[in-house]
């Protein structure tokens, strides 16, 4: 056996290995881009939601309601209905946040 494939064994075996570990990485990346996908219980949040904004008009306690649809919405993972809401929220004053 000659010296160069001495040197070029441990090179290539590296290299497979290297090349072996970051599949499992490009794998994950491509898996986190898009939309993350609704809750199971989405369906349930929503009409929840749609009970809240019903019940909003005549509720005495503002701040509850916008407090507790920002919560819905989070989960659902909307966040600039969140970021709206809970600026709502605060705007009112009431001390719940």
């Amino acid at each position: 056996m000659c010296t160069f494939s001495k040197i070029l064994c441990p090179f290539f075996l590296a290299l497979q290995i290297a090349f072996l570990c970051a599949v499992p990485v490009f794998s994950q990346e491509e898996e986190m881009r898009g939309a993350p996908a609704e809750p199971a219980d989405a369906q349930e949040t929503r009409a929840q939601i749609a009970l809240l904004e019903k019940l909003q008009p005549n509720f005495p306690d503002r701040g509850a309601i916008l407090y507790n649809l920002a919560a819905l919405h989070q989960h659902l993972g909307e966040t600039l209905e969140v970021t709206e809401l809970l600026k709502q929220c605060i705007a009112l004053g009431e001390g719940f946040l």
